[in-house]
């Protein structure tokens, strides 16, 4: 969430602290909404942004400003560009968008806020990313791409139950721990696979999946091969799985096993 106050503010008399349930906001910023679905004077420490600047001794270059609101919406500025300017020129594309929703902290805009009467922060921090997704599937429909572009959806991890917020209770359910365990709590997170063009029909596929498929899945669909046949690829086509599985509705086993670290969720 990048609705951070954009520059500190020095207040004489900064308003009432809202009900942001995060503990480090401060009272330095302008027209913020950091929880409770109204603006305030309340902020975030800030999220800086960067561009890819080869003269820059880092590779990158600060953009220089804040952006308020809901980063979901920058984010899928920044695609909607890269996509036009894709399509425009007729070449394949690769976009690996990482939206900070529904991460810890998750304010509402006022406009999804008061959607809701039980954890309206949260359930409308959900919502307005849910908008945010609708928004780039509308996009790829618009620039006439949406059958052939393939979609991975996952998350990085299960839930975190930490002392943030003591007021939320969505969980993993009958899973055991979470964030940073490595019982399923923590490591099973749901996982979409979409290809309109390859894959007819929706199924919930059972069998498990990581996200080192998504390499083998690539280039099974694009024929495209390695340059070095003897390496091991660690993961499995995907679509072998979920065509099988659309006409049996059956577990399908897959014909390698899971490989994961400890510091990150599976699909």
């Amino acid at each position: 969430m990048s609705n951070c106050g954009c520059f500190p503010v020095n207040h004489t008399n900064p308003g009432p602290k809202p009900p942001s349930g995060y503990p480090i906001i401060t009272p330095h910023g302008d027209q913020c909404v950091v929880g409770g679905g109204q603006p305030s004077d309340w902020c975030y420490p800030c999220t800086n942004y960067y561009y890819p600047n080869g003269s820059d001794s880092r590779g990158v270059t600060d953009l220089q400003y804040k952006v308020p609101g809901d980063d979901s919406t920058f984010l899928l500025d920044r695609f909607e560009e890269f996509l036009k300017r894709q399509v425009a020129s007729e070449r394949p594309f690769l976009a690996h968008i990482c939206f900070h929703a529904i991460h810890e902290p998750h304010p509402a805009m006022p406009e999804y806020y008061h959607l809701y009467a039980k954890d309206p922060d949260y359930l409308g921090a959900l919502t307005m990313w849910d908008a945010a997704l609708g928004r780039l599937m509308q996009l790829l429909k618009d620039e006439g791409v949406a059958d052939d572009t393939i979609i991975f959806y996952t998350a990085d991890n299960g839930p975190h139950q930490g002392k943030e917020r003591t007021d939320i209770h969505y969980s993993t359910a009958s899973l055991r721990g979470c964030k940073a365990s490595m019982w399923e709590g923590g490591v099973r997170v749901p996982g979409i696979l979409h290809y309109p063009r390859k894959i007819k029909g929706t199924v919930n596929v059972t069998t498990p999946a990581i996200t080192s498929d998504i390499l083998p899945t690539i280039m099974n669909i694009l024929g495209v091969k390695s340059d070095n046949p003897s390496w091991a690829i660690d993961g499995v086509d995907l679509v072998p799985i979920v065509e099988a599985s659309l006409k049996s509705h059956a577990y399908v086993e897959r014909s390698k096993p899971l490989g994961f670290s400890s510091t990150g969720g599976e699909a």
